[in-house]
Formats: structure tokens, sequence, C-alpha cells
């Protein structure tokens, strides 16, 4: 028998105890055990963002092509979203990395914007590329999300294509021009790096039939996303997948998502998303606002595949691995400052989840609570001691009297 805890307990206490999930798994698929059947059944239990800890689900690519097989090349769409014309090169540049032939969808606001793209298209000699048609969207609320799931949704649902390359022309512009830099180049180099890493990326696909989607590590230079990424997406999320008939775990404090919108899939995967018809008009009333529809949309992919046994990676290369290793280590160190101790311990005595603490009033009721979500086991184990110290205080104080 194989046991399922490791992949789906607090990853704070399996970091206490150096359990390592993805040293297990390794491990029973050498014994033999169908791997992908694993990650089937965690996908539709686990909570994505547990999953991908505990099971080490971020795969490091080299760029040297190493695991990708030439001779079973995937039927691909490119679907591009293309607001800053000025960006449309370096996206297209990125697309002629994928190791076989692509169709290309580019998507835009308007159809000024569309010639334009026409011309730059035509000027351009992409060998990789068969076929390309450009569109233009009903509106641009909704932005590159809105494109993808109304203006592209015959690519997403026809069954023509086994994998789509989702990126689009990201500019942030409510941030400075450095914070925006980053977070296009963390999306485009963790996908489509150099033509090995972006062989490397579709070679997971091509070992791993349950594999859903992929998509770079969640921003966090720049962009205070950790502690807090759902931001005030987080119920109506939970509404729409309930809507879709989803019921794969919510992570608590972030989402496993692409964040920045950028991610290689399956179309099958999302499918309960895409069955939807959705309109420009749902995408209207918070345009792209944190609570709108299409923020929402960003955070929720992993968790639609799960419902169908389709569990997600995270990828990298192995630069921005370093760059944000190093950066991580010195925010936690920094952070754990105050209160020393392993990392379940300060999660506690910190009182990070205050929710819960509001909930149980008091430092020891949160402890109360926490003991029977994560570690029943230890529950019922003390429960039984002290019955057992109560049985004999009993006995004692009854031999007492009769002496």
């Amino acid at each position: 028998m194989l046991k399922r805890r490791p992949f789906f307990h607090d990853p704070l206490y399996l970091d206490r105890e150096a359990i390592i999930g993805r040293l297990l798994l390794q491990s029973a698929t050498a014994e033999g055990y169908p791997a992908d059947l694993i990650l089937q059944n965690l996908a539709h239990t686990a909570a994505p963002k547990i999953l991908n800890t505990s099971a080490s689900l971020l795969e490091i690519l080299p760029d040297r092509m190493d695991g990708y097989d030439p001779r079973k090349p995937f039927r691909i769409a490119a679907a591009v979203h293309v607001y800053y014309l000025d960006l449309a090169d370096e996206l297209l540049d990125r697309l002629e990395m994928l190791p076989s032939s692509y169709d290309l969808y580019v998507t835009t606001s308007d159809e000024e914007k569309a010639e334009t793209l026409r011309g730059i298209l035509d000027r351009r000699d992409d060998v990789r590329r068969d076929r390309t048609e450009v569109r233009v969207v009903g509106s641009n609320d909704g932005r590159d999300i809105s494109a993808l799931f109304v203006g592209l949704r015959d690519v997403l649902i026809g069954g023509r294509y086994d994998l789509i390359v989702k990126v689009h022309s990201k500019r942030s512009t409510q941030e400075k021009a450095a914070v925006g830099d980053f977070f296009r180049a963390q999306q485009l180099d963790n996908l489509l790096k150099s033509p090995g890493y972006a062989a490397n990326l579709l070679g997971l696909f091509q070992r791993e039939r349950g594999l859903g989607l992929v998509f770079p590590p969640t921003v966090h230079i720049g962009f205070p996303t950790l502690g807090g990424a759902w931001f005030t997406n987080k119920d109506r999320a939970a509404e729409l997948l309930a809507r879709l008939d989803v019921h794969i775990p919510l992570d608590e404090i972030s989402p496993l998502a692409p964040l920045g919108s950028m991610y290689v899939f399956r179309p099958q995967a999302l499918l309960p998303l895409t069955r939807i018809e959705w309109t420009w008009d749902n995408y209207s009333d918070q345009g792209y606002a944190d609570g709108g529809l299409a923020h929402v949309q960003e955070r929720i992919p992993a968790y639609v595949a799960g419902e169908g046994g389709y569990h997600a990676r995270t990828v990298a290369n192995a630069e921005y691995a370093a760059i944000s290793h190093t950066f991580l280590e010195y925010k936690l160190d920094q952070l754990s400052a105050p209160v020393q101790g392993y990392a379940i311990d300060e999660v506690v005595d910190a009182r990070l989840h205050a929710d819960t603490y509001r909930r149980v009033g008091t430092r020891l009721g949160y402890l109360k609570d926490y003991l029977v979500r994560y570690h029943p086991s230890t529950v019922r184990a003390l429960v039984r001691l002290r019955n057992g110290l109560r049985s004999m205080a009993g006995r004692s104080v009854r031999e007492t009297t009769v002496r």
C-alpha cells in the first residue's frame, strides 16, 4: 500500500519532519507503482498548491534539449493577445522556440492594430508557423483572458489541438517600468526561454498523460503576492467553481495559479471552464480589476484541471530559480527573525492565520484547532494519555481513602 497523506498533508509539517514527497513518488515509481494514477488521484483530491509543494512539482528545465521526442509532435495552437504593438515581435520570436509547427491565433483590440499586426506577420519568416489568423475582440474588458475564453473559444473546444500556448503583450503599466519588465521576462523566460528549453517543457506533456497545464512559479519580486495572492478573488472563485461543478479544495492563503496569465495547457483539462459560452458582457462589470471575472479565471485553471484528474506543474529556468530562491531565502529569514523555531511553530506563534485565531479566541484555542485539523492522530493519542492519567489519579485517590 502507498500512503497518500504525505502528498496533501500540511507542507509545514512535512518540512519539519523532512518528509519529501517527490522522493517518495520517485521510489514508488521505481517499485512499479503507476505514477500517472497516483497523480491523477491526488490532483482530484488535494489542494493544488499543497500538492505542488508536497510533491515538489516544480521542474527546473535546462536549455539543452533532454526528454523531448521529436517523433511525437503535438498539434499546437498559439493564442497571442497583442494590445501593445511594440511587443509583438518579442512574442513571435518566443513562439519560434517551439520544437514543432503551430497554428497562430492573434487577438487584438481594434481593426487598426489588426492591420498593423498583419503587416508585421507578413514581413516575418517564421518557419514554425503553419497558419495564421488575426482577430479583433468584441471588447478589451478582460483583456487577454476574455480574448481566450470568448474570442478563441472555437479553438479551445474544437478538438483540433493537443496543446495551447497562451502568451500576451504584458506591460503592467500600473507598476514601475523595471517591475513590469521583470514580470514579463519572468513569464516568457520560464515558458519559452530557448529552443531546447521549450522542447523540454513540451517533453513534460509527452511523459505525463495527466499533466494538464504548466506555468511559471508565483512571481514575488516586485509584487506583494506572497501571503495572500487570492487578493479579493477567493469568494468569487469559490462561487464560479461551484457553478462549474468543480469540488477541488481551495488553497487557504494563495492559489496555485498562472499569475501573469501565460501558460501551456491541454484544452481537455480546462473543459469545465470552456464549456460555458462566455460573452464580452460577462467581463464588463469590473473590467480587469480584482473581483472581476478575468482575475477570477486567472486564478482557477489548476483547480478546474484537478476536477478531471489533471495535475499542474510549475516550471523555471536555472537562472530564474537562482534569483528567486535567494530573494525568497532572504525574505523568509527576515520574516522569521521575530519568532525562532520551525516554520510550523512560527505560523502558530506569530498568529499568521489571524482568522482562525479570532474564531477560537485564544492562543491555546488556536493550537487545539490546528491539531484537530492537521494532526487528528496526535489528538487521539493525547486524549488517550489524558484519560489514562485521570484513571491513574482516580485509583490513587481510592487507595488513599481505603487506607
